[in-house]
């Protein structure tokens, strides 16, 4: 689950599927980076090496998007309007 936190309150105020983290120790598979941006979170997946697009107002899944390597950090852009992402080779 992706929880949306109101940094005013703390509060949790949307909660999104998106692939659950199978590691506790650090980036495993699933998701572990996030972003919103333009109406849309953006969610990095360690495990099928994507980045899940989701409607954040629905939560709707709106694409996958391969990404070779393991997708890593993940911010988004506002002056460009679009994410930004890193990715590392397997087996680094």
């Amino acid at each position: 689950m992706l929880d949306l936190i109101d940094p005013r309150s703390g509060l949790i105020t949307a909660r999104y599927r998106v692939s659950p983290v199978q590691s506790l120790h650090g980036h495993g598979t699933g998701t572990t980076s996030a972003a919103y941006g333009d109406g849309y979170l953006f969610a990095s997946d360690h495990g099928r090496d994507a980045v899940e697009v989701l409607d954040a107002r629905s939560g709707a899944p709106v694409a996958t998007i391969a990404v070779p390597g393991g997708p890593e950090s993940l911010v988004f852009d506002a002056t460009r309007g679009r994410p930004c992402l890193s990715a590392l080779p397997r087996g680094r």
